[in-house]
């Protein structure tokens, strides 16, 4: 029994080995080695100020701020997004830590839902990769799909605040859309207008004009015209002279 429990813890262990195990027949390069042991950003800061490149493309291995996301101290990717000069909105390739499922190119913020140890990690992204957290990847897919396969971040008040922030977002760009199209549509009237010929322009107006005010007039006498119609029927008076001359004579 004892064993059978021990093997168990062991199994346990390993398994968060294996998913962040480093890329096979893979030579780091000296700069991501810097970032995978760092221990705080104390050791990144020398770094900064030899102005030294953290943008390199490197072979293999994943980016700097991959590599920061998987060292899981939001210290040093604090500072790598506020002084080293990456770029908190890049693509990755889906390789050196492969996410079963996704893309072969996903948003960094993405790759740190799915692998981030700890919440402060992807609140950083949160706050410096607006371009493109709300986003979808190339299958569909936002940013809470991943998210919904951290077994550290799923169902948390962290996760509550994307949903939130995810449907504002799609109010606003829907809200956006219809004003767009309502915008092309007044300037295709407005383009129409400009090359009819004046006459047209004229006659339509005095079309329109006098559309509303019939009714006007309508609205105003509930469905009847008040005005007189032209050429209206007006019965003859008699004659009553002739008629009481007549009457006379009897």
């Amino acid at each position: 029994m004892k064993k059978n429990i021990l093997l168990g813890l062991i199994g346990s262990v390993l398994i968060p080995l294996t998913v962040y195990a480093a890329p096979k027949d893979c030579v780091y390069h000296p700069l991501q080695d810097i970032i995978r042991s760092a221990r705080s950003e104390k050791d990144i800061e020398p770094w900064i100020k030899d102005q030294i490149n953290f943008n390199i493309d490197f072979r293999c291995g994943g980016s700097i701020l991959q590599l920061a996301v998987m060292r899981g101290n939001p210290h040093i990717l604090k500072i790598l997004l506020e002084q080293g000069g990456v770029d908190p909105n890049e693509t990755v390739e889906n390789s050196a830590f492969p996410i079963k499922g996704a893309p072969k190119i996903i948003p960094i913020s993405f790759f740190a839902a799915f692998y981030a140890p700890r919440s402060d990690i992807l609140n950083l992204f949160m706050e410096y990769a607006e371009e493109s957290i709300y986003q979808t990847d190339m299958n569909g897919q936002n940013i809470l799909w991943y998210l919904e396969q951290n077994p550290v971040l799923r169902n948390t008040d962290l996760s509550d605040l994307i949903v939130k922030n995810l449907l504002i977002t799609d109010t606003k760009a829907q809200n956006a859309k219809e004003q767009a199209a309502k915008e092309k549509q007044e300037a295709e009237k407005k383009e129409a207008r400009s090359k009819a010929s004046p006459g047209d322009v004229a006659k339509r107006e005095r079309n329109d004009s006098s559309s509303r005010d019939k009714k006007e007039s309508r609205v105003k006498t509930g469905g009847m015209v008040e005005e007189e119609p032209d050429n209206a029927f007006k019965p003859q008076k008699e004659n009553t002279d002739n008629v009481d001359l007549q009457s006379s004579d009897f």
